[in-house]
């Protein structure tokens, strides 16, 4: 096993988690402003772990790291899925407020007489 010394951590935990999560941030909140269906954010997260792979392993590889994904890069994806579909609602489940007043009769004005 690897030495692993705090700098090292310390990068590792904001390439992953910021840089990598940053796409999710941008298409939710910038591109498209609302949750995401459910089959789009699973394909978003497919394209973005595949592409997250390859960038990966060429950054690990280029600080000496070794050529590996590790666990947080699945932890990544799955936070990556939360944040584009947290709060989607599929059309015909939505919840119908109603604004009509309720009628008042007149014997509930009167106290029942």
């Amino acid at each position: 096993m690897e030495d692993l010394d705090l700098n090292t951590i310390i990068i590792s935990i904001i390439w992953t988690y910021v840089i990598g999560l940053m796409p999710a941030l941008v298409f939710r909140f910038l591109i498209f402003k609302k949750p995401i269906r459910r089959i789009f954010s699973v394909l978003i997260c497919f394209v973005w772990f595949c592409l997250w792979a390859v960038i990966n392993l060429y950054f690990n590889d280029a600080v000496g790291y070794g050529d590996r994904l590790h666990g947080g890069s699945v932890v990544m994806i799955i936070i990556f899925y939360i944040i584009l579909s947290k709060g989607y609602v599929p059309k015909g489940k939505e919840i119908i407020i109603s604004r009509k007043k309720p009628e008042i009769s007149e014997a509930d004005v009167n106290g029942g007489e």
